[in-house]
């Protein structure tokens, strides 16, 4: 009896160590940088397009950290998407490509920004006058596209998220989650929301490994589902929980505008018009701390860092990273509005877009 207590101690120690976020878990050695801005106009000082605005719409780092990519949306007499790819050192463009214009929010990145999604804009076919739209995705290196879909109507389409290969994409569409393979489309897969009572999904997030998704609803329920490429799963089939939470869906306060998964699928950032709150994957969508007032905000990005241990949440007046599971203010900093945001692969760098076309390169806090 006795050998058992001590082995099920041992047990229990080494678990509970294993599951503890020390600081030396998410250590990095990070040089310090000098902060960069690159604006577009200096950028391509050749360019001799007549602007009447230029807004970063997605940004990331390339794998090795030496570059950054940037999705610029230009408006000028016939508005122009261009993917840029900026060396950090040098600070010039190595190479750019044009496309049709991004929209901001339905642009997104891979997370090892080998690939480039969007949701385009475009004519019906066959002469129908409403308005459809077409998911594209290109490689960043060479500007290649790798899948055109039919364009279908849209009349609204929201939170796009792309997985850390870009082998995954999911949106909202009309209320409906859609998630799309960009190696092998169409057709997809659609995931119907409730219709008894009538709801309507709102944001949606996709974690790195593409075996998490989250969407949420206009009546304030939140879902999770296993995702294993083929069938989606309950990641709870023999939960029993408080009133709120039912198997992989919990009851929010308030809908949320923005989800992001972070790269270790351990927690999910909720993030309201006017408050963020850290659920638990792990365990049950338990939330790990109390909410966080924050200052209203219609249009919001979030983004984890590479080590699950910084959250960067960027609105219409600033850009602040939080720590997690704490969610303490670390990078409080103000800033036009935050229209894309990245950390580089190591963690050590912060960058970040605003809708004056400027995209700001910081040292990242430490956890």
């Amino acid at each position: 009896m006795a050998k058992s207590l001590i082995i099920t101690g041992a047990l229990f120690l080494f678990l509970t160590l294993a599951n503890c976020n020390t600081p030396s878990e998410h250590l990095t050695l990070c040089r310090e940088s000098p902060e960069a801005q690159f604006t577009y106009s200096n950028l391509m000082a050749k360019n001799n397009l007549r602007l009447s605005q230029v807004t970063p719409v997605a940004i990331a780092f390339a794998s090795d950290g030496q570059s950054i990519f940037v999705a610029y949306n230009l408006k000028s007499d016939k508005p122009i998407g261009e993917l840029a790819q900026i060396n950090l050192a040098e600070k010039q463009i190595v190479r750019s490509f044009r496309f049709d214009s991004f929209r901001t929010g339905l642009t997104e990145f891979s997370g090892d920004g080998e690939m480039l999604v969007s949701m385009i804009q475009v004519p019906c076919p066959q002469g129908d006058p409403r308005r459809c739209v077409e998911p594209r995705v290109w490689k960043t290196d060479s500007g290649e596209m790798v899948s055109k879909i039919k364009p279908f109507l849209g009349n609204e389409i929201r939170n796009l998220d792309v997985t850390q290969k870009g082998d995954w994409f999911i949106s909202v569409q009309d209320g409906s989650v859609d998630m799309s393979n960009p190696t092998n489309l169409p057709p997809g897969m659609g995931i119907l929301i409730n219709d008894d009572p009538p709801e309507q999904a709102v944001s949606t997030a996709i974690s790195r490994s593409a075996n998490l998704i989250a969407y949420a609803t206009d009546r304030k329920n939140l879902y999770l589902e296993q995702w294993d490429g083929q069938d989606l799963h309950d990641p709870y089939p023999w939960s029993f929980g408080p009133w709120s939470f039912n198997g992989g869906e919990a009851t929010l306060d308030a809908v949320p505008i923005k989800l992001a998964i972070s790269p270790d699928d351990k927690w999910l950032a909720v993030r309201s018009s006017d408050a963020l709150e850290l659920r638990d994957l792990s365990a049950r969508f338990i939330p790990s701390h109390g909410k966080v007032s924050l200052e209203h905000s219609s249009n919001v990005v979030m983004e984890f860092d590479p080590s699950s241990s910084l959250l960067a949440i960027g609105d219409t007046e600033r850009i602040q990273v939080q720590s997690i599971p704490n969610l303490e203010i670390l990078l409080d900093r103000p800033s036009s509005e935050v229209t894309a945001a990245s950390f580089s692969p190591d963690g050590c760098l912060l960058a970040w877009g605003d809708v004056e076309g400027t995209v700001h390169i910081i040292n990242a806090p430490k956890p």
